[in-house]
């Protein structure tokens, strides 16, 4: 379902979908070399073989992960022989050949070679898919050339990324996706826990930062956090931080209605403190939905508070560090 999906893999389907217009993919098959394309039996297959190239895989984008630092996207295909769908029920015959034939197409590529992913939304939410209901293509585009980054034998999945050779998510990282539905804790090895500096005995108050690596992290878990945060509250947040809306998660119920907008503010430290744009302040006094999560000692145990735009006006202190200066045009 569209409100399940990544906004970042969203974006790809919407910019391809607006350079190239819907596209009836079996054309695109046909074109690409697989025989019958247009043939209802080859509809619904999970994989085609092309006589001259490398096979053609179908991800689901709702099952497509975005790492939170690298921005990198994976998909996880589980290699073992099963029978039973998402929600526990067998297989009908056409289901477990369509399976069969999708891991023996996958294990040509197990070396790395480039294949190309036909990415496509469902119809169904997750939800549904739970209750027995038949997944349904919606939207369905010829995606860059994905490969197998890593190949898990002892637990026999690949780790499907799209793009150039050279990135692959850490193990741990694929572990917290499969039982999060995303990224906890990025793993960034390397990365100097560096305090905000303090200027001591000045009285006025600096605008100084950690390096940039540190900032990265604490925001990438603070937004883990209120994610997963309005998840176990049996809402759906999605990730618009990206998208300059003057907040980061838009909060959603079960009808897919918008009803919090969070702006998430995250510091390692256990006293709370955050920075605010003049975009993001403008939208909490005209967005009423507009709240902040404040998440302190973001790196350990987080803690999480939620305050209203009036009571962020009313609870903090706001001081003046940064003013944008332009010169200013000569007079005639």
């Amino acid at each position: 379902m569209r409100q399940e999906v990544a906004p970042k893999v969203l974006a790809i389907i919407d910019q391809y979908l607006r350079d190239h217009g819907k596209q009836n993919i079996y054309d695109v098959l046909q074109r690409l070399g697989v025989r019958d394309a247009n043939s209802q039996a080859t509809k619904i297959e999970y994989a085609w073989e092309v006589p001259t190239g490398a096979p053609i895989f179908t991800i689901w984008a709702e099952g497509v992960c975005v790492h939170p630092l690298s921005g990198g996207m994976f998909s996880v295909e589980n290699m073992k022989e099963r029978n039973t769908l998402i929600n526990g029920d067998l297989m009908n015959p056409g289901q477990l050949r369509r399976t069969n034939e999708r891991r023996r197409l996958m294990r040509q590529v197990l070396g790395g070679q480039p294949f190309i992913a036909v990415l496509q939304t469902d119809v169904r939410s997750r939800a549904e898919l739970m209750q027995g209901i038949s997944a349904k293509p919606d939207l369905r585009i010829k995606d860059s050339p994905w490969h197998v980054a890593h190949w898990d034998a002892a637990k026999q999945r690949a780790i499907l990324v799209r793009g150039e050779p050279g990135w692959c998510p850490s193990e741990a990282e694929v572990d917290q996706y499969l039982v999060h539905g995303h990224i906890v804790s990025p793993d960034q090895p390397g990365f100097p826990e560096a305090p905000p500096r303090e200027e001591k005995n000045s009285g006025v108050p600096t605008l100084t930062f950690p390096d940039q690596a540190h900032r990265d992290l604490v925001e990438a878990r603070s937004m883990a956090a209120m994610m997963q945060f309005f998840v176990d509250e049996s809402l759906f947040p999605v990730d618009v931080s990206n998208d300059n809306l003057g907040y980061d998660i838009d909060v959603r119920n079960a009808d897919g209605v918008s009803v919090f907008h969070v702006e998430v503010k995250g510091t390692a430290s256990s006293e709370p403190g955050f920075f605010l744009t003049r975009n993001e302040w403008a939208t909490a006094g005209v967005d009423d939905l507009w709240e902040l999560a404040l998440v302190t000692n973001a790196l350990s145990a987080c803690h999480i508070e939620r305050y209203a735009a009036w009571e962020v006006k009313k609870r903090f202190r706001f001081d003046e560090l940064v003013w944008r200066c332009e010169l200013k045009a000569r007079a005639d």
